[in-house]
């Protein structure tokens, strides 16, 4: 008579190995399964944020103004005498629209170029005009509109050589080089003194 394995009294370590064996494929296969499906549904629904795909080019839009559409008014953030008054003659010459020479207070001065002062609107024409000095930094405070201060500053040198940014630009005729409250900026308003003298 042929006795078959399953009928046969086991030992009771082996017994025990079978046991935790069935034990822990009942505990581990569940949660395996279901910390898959959470995983995955998490994903999908977007609960699981992936990394954003690597910038392949990114495009980045210029507002581009012209020359002389907006004041520019030019200070003297030096001490030297006539700086303002040459570095708007030669800022003029390249096609901006000078609204006035001023010397600038003391706290405004600058071991730079220049500093290149606007408010919020005016950052084009700041951008602008700081491609125009050479060694010159923009310079954000909170101005209203497009206006822009270029206080020069020990570093600026007006009769220096002609660098490839200084492109001088004829002027357009039948306009008028006037800009709005020259008067004011000229006669110290703004808590400037007057105009110096080239």
């Amino acid at each position: 008579m042929a006795v078959s394995k399953n009928a046969l009294p086991l030992a009771p370590d082996v017994w025990r190995r079978r046991q935790l064996r069935r034990v822990a494929v009942f505990v581990c296969l569940p949660g395996l399964t279901l910390g898959g499906a959470s995983l995955s549904s998490a994903y999908v629904l977007g609960l699981w944020h992936r990394p954003p795909p690597a910038s392949r080019g990114q495009v980045v839009l210029t507002v581009s103004v012209a020359r002389d559409s907006f004041d520019l008014r030019v200070l003297n953030g030096s001490g030297r005498t006539g700086l303002a008054a040459a570095g708007a003659s030669q800022l003029a010459h390249a096609g901006f629209r000078t609204c006035g020479v001023a010397n600038a207070p003391e706290s405004l001065w600058t071991d730079h170029a220049a500093d290149i002062r606007y408010g919020p609107d005016g950052l084009p024409g700041a951008r602008l005009a700081a491609a125009q000095i050479a060694g010159s930094r923009l310079v954000a405070d909170h101005r209203v509109g497009t206006g822009v201060d270029v206080v020069l500053g020990t570093a600026f040198e007006p009769s220096g050589p002609a660098s490839a940014k200084q492109v001088s630009y004829p002027q357009k005729p039948g306009r008028a080089r006037t800009c709005a409250g020259a008067e004011a900026l000229q006669s110290g308003v703004r808590g400037y003194p007057a105009a110096d003298q080239p």
